[in-house]
């Protein structure tokens, strides 16, 4: 936000260009403050998304890894294995 102050005994500390306290000022601050928890609320939730996304790549690396230790080779033992590791 940004605030504007007056001389001394000008009047009251401006916000924006308008008088603090105003109804468009006290909107203005609603609506604010009402961005700024969505805005949040994204950030929380992009921060799970690549959480998330770490966490598989992760589990890939492993079942890659297992599937070039058994040189490719496809049996009930190793996709038992490679189910066990994505658990």
């Amino acid at each position: 936000m940004i605030y504007k102050v007056l001389p001394e005994g000008s009047g009251s500390r401006v916000k924006g260009g308008l008088p603090l306290g105003s109804d468009k000022s006290d909107r203005a601050e609603k609506s604010f403050d009402k961005l700024m928890r969505q805005n949040t609320k994204i950030a929380e939730k992009i921060e799970l998304i690549i959480t998330s996304q770490k966490s598989l790549e992760n589990r890939l690396s492993k079942i890659e890894k297992l599937l070039d230790n058994k040189s490719n080779e496809l049996d009930d033992k190793t996709v038992r294995m490679v189910i066990i590791s994505i658990k």
